[in-house]
């Protein structure tokens, strides 16, 4: 399926976690992500970031249903401009509502996209989600939240499960990157980083 044809958009946003810089290797490196649907980590500027870039302009969010799961009760839909597509095994098991539909298949996407007259489509995981959009197009852009230091007292290693390493080669093999920046908050360092399909 080409977004082309339907003059849409499809970008990825992830949010993850460098192991390999923490024990200071470049090799071997994986990027994790939280476990079960939980957000392990929680930093304010990238959460920001984030509401900014899938709320302007009005856009359709595409979430797996776990992930989903652990989202829904911190996510303000009083004026939200995001309609929230959750792709699930069972949709029917689920009742839509107001901007937010559930879907078994991530070609259903283009048609509510249109349906609802909006041109860009951010998916945002999880690891089955994003897979999933991988296997079928190239998204336009991957924009990348890369955590390489964080507070130790969180034990993030051993709640997170480093589902998003093959994400590595995909953007190594068929994406540019096209900007960098080093971010600081408390004890996380990061970077923001954005590619587009070569």
């Amino acid at each position: 399926m080409d977004p082309r044809i339907y003059n849409v958009d499809i970008n990825i946003i992830a949010c993850v976690h460098s192991f390999n810089c923490l024990s200071g290797g470049e090799e071997g490196e994986e990027w994790g992500i939280g476990g079960s649907g939980e957000m392990v980590w929680h930093i304010k500027a990238d959460l920001t970031r984030f509401k900014t870039l899938t709320t302007a302009p009005r856009s359709v969010v595409c979430v797996g249903r776990v992930t989903w799961d652990g989202i829904k009760d911190r996510v303000d839909r009083k004026g939200d401009k995001r309609f929230w597509v959750v792709l699930t095994r069972t949709p029917s098991a689920y009742s839509n509502e107001e901007d937010v539909e559930y879907i078994s298949s991530f070609n259903d996407v283009y048609d509510i996209s249109r349906r609802e007259g909006v041109g860009v489509v951010w998916v945002i995981g999880g690891r089955k989600v994003w897979k999933e959009c991988f296997s079928l197009i190239t998204p336009d852009k991957v924009f990348l939240t890369k955590i390489m230091r964080s507070d130790p007292t969180l034990e993030i290693h051993s709640k997170t499960d480093c589902y998003a390493t093959f994400m590595k080669d995909i953007l190594d093999r068929s994406y540019d990157l096209h900007f960098v920046e080093d971010m600081y908050e408390g004890a996380f360092y990061y970077k923001n980083l954005v590619y587009y399909s070569s």
